[in-house]
């Protein structure tokens, strides 16, 4: 027995670079994961020290998607890799998915893997709030022209929207729970060349007593369109702040057709 040394479990695998970390324990950065699953157990090492106490390296490397700032100076999405003892939790994944939608699907490109070229930044509450509006839908309204998107000219036609002008969603953030709070606006193009009409704050509604409606001049087939803007409002770790320029629409064909008297004698 060889006292004072410390012996790695035979046959173990082990990351292809070293671990870094200031403190020791779990809160460890794996620069090359190697062979590792994120979120999934890594090789159990165990190393025996003296007088026989076993102590298990942390056995799980969980990623984490986080606002950085590349060398050309411009935003983008970068992922770090810690080791530790407990796995990846729902809340840490919601957050990854989010933060990462907006490198994989949005405006935001994917950093590099971190080499010293990218200068890491933990994202403010207002880039996560707006990641997060990014990602999640906004209602979309269900309108109609009775009866069966059919008009006549010269008389108008009552665009219902069956929709919704405010709207509350939320969820995890790498920064705590965000909170949003969205109110929207009706704009409708007619199709038939007119000016877009609105802002609308209120619901259209059938006839007689809707306030959305349309005169058409001319026969034919028409797709209306209907937008819906949108302002949001957020809070996340006692910061607040407004997103605006928001958009959603819709669309709704319409046949328009002319009815003539026949007078009888």
């Amino acid at each position: 027995m060889i006292l004072g040394c410390e012996v790695a479990a035979a046959q173990t695998p082990r990351p292809k670079s070293e671990a870094r970390g200031g403190d020791g324990n779990s809160s460890v950065i794996i620069t090359n994961p190697g062979e590792f699953s994120p979120g999934e157990p890594g090789p159990s090492t165990k190393r025996v020290r003296l007088g026989g106490t076993r102590r298990p390296l942390p056995r799980y490397v969980v990623p984490r998607s986080y606002l950085a700032t590349g060398n050309d100076g411009e935003a983008c999405v970068a992922t770090e890799r810690r080791r530790r003892d407990s796995p990846i939790t729902s809340g840490e994944q919601g957050g990854n998915a989010f933060v990462g939608g907006a490198g994989g699907g949005g405006s935001l490109a994917a950093c590099a893997q971190p080499d010293g070229s990218i200068e890491a930044a933990q994202p403010s509450p207002a880039q996560v709030a707006e990641a997060f509006l990014r990602e999640v839908p906004l209602p979309l309204p269900e309108p109609r022209i009775a009866p069966d998107g059919q008009a006549i000219t010269g008389l108008a036609a009552f665009l219902e929207t069956n929709g919704t002008l405010t709207h509350a969603m939320g969820d995890a953030t790498p920064l705590g729970p965000v909170a949003v709070e969205a109110s929207g606006a009706y704009f409708v193009d007619w199709g038939d060349g007119s000016p877009e009409a609105g802002p609308f704050d209120f619901e259209g509604e059938p006839y007689p007593s809707g306030r959305i409606f349309h005169h058409y001049d001319h026969t034919g087939s028409y797709t209306v369109t209907l937008r819906t803007s949108w302002n949001a409002t957020w809070n996340l770790g006692g910061d607040s702040g407004t997103v605006e320029g928001l958009s959603t629409q819709t669309t709704l064909p319409v046949e328009v057709f002319e009815v003539q008297a026949v007078i009888r004698r």
